[in-house]
């Protein structure tokens, strides 16, 4: 896709422009919103497991449904 190339391509400049990077990809692959991925922090992604845990969203105790997700991470 042209839009991962091209964040990719930027997020080897500044930690601002690899932190927009990986939101795109989240959202793009796991499909995440945007409030699901600014919400999101450190505990929540097992990379043993491979699994991403969304249990709330930027502006909300909760996510948009109330219910936590388990996003697999791709490859």
């Amino acid at each position: 896709m042209r839009l991962v190339e091209i964040a990719e391509r930027r997020g080897q400049g500044s930690l601002r422009d690899a932190s927009l990077a990986v939101a795109i990809q989240l959202g793009i692959y796991a499909g995440l919103r945007v409030g699901e991925i600014c919400g999101l922090r450190w505990r929540d992604v097992n990379f043993a497991s491979a699994v991403i845990v969304v249990a709330r969203s930027y502006s909300l105790a909760s996510t948009k449904s109330g219910k936590e997700r388990r996003i697999p991470i791709a490859s």
